[in-house]
């Protein structure tokens, strides 16, 4: 999907249709003057939660992940127009997770996103570049689906 921005509205499109910053709002409602990008604020994690909940259709998803993408995606935007391609984000997404689970020797340990249900703790995310292995543990062995359907998604390589 091609996102593009135009700064001088705030207007930002996937493909040919206008993003609303009405659906992130509602979940969580960071900028009410909408969308920005190109440093680390509000209207950028409005912004960052919007694309997110468009191209993973997942909410829970979307909140794991929306800030991350805003540090290392939208903050680094130009303050200008601008065109991104939405595998860029996924991209960012799947390398994080793959990075996240890798074992000493550098090989991924686990075919999982770095987000499960635990029957304990609930949902559970590690933080990125950090294995917490003592969460990973019997209590915690039964990982549900990763929260985006990330890996069950076409449109996301497996790991």
């Amino acid at each position: 999907m091609q996102i593009r921005g135009k700064w001088d509205t705030g207007q930002v499109w996937i493909d040919d249709r206008e993003l609303s910053p009405e659906r992130s709002q509602a979940l969580m409602n960071h900028s009410p003057t909408g969308f920005a990008w190109g440093y680390g604020g509000s209207g950028p994690a409005q912004l960052a939660l919007a694309l997110l909940l468009e191209i993973a259709r997942n909410k829970e998803m979307a909140l794991l992940w929306y800030q991350d993408v805003k540090r290392h995606i939208i903050a680094r935007l130009p303050q200008a127009d601008f065109t991104l391609d939405s595998q860029e984000i996924i991209d960012f997404i799947v390398n994080a997770v793959q990075e996240h689970l890798k074992g000493p020797d550098g090989h991924v340990m686990a075919a999982v996103l770095d987000v499960y249900h635990c029957p304990t703790h609930g949902v559970r995310r590690y933080s990125l570049g950090e294995v917490r292995q003592a969460e990973r543990d019997e209590t915690c062995a039964n990982m549900a689906k990763a929260s985006l359907t990330l890996v069950g998604n076409s449109r996301f390589p497996r790991i």
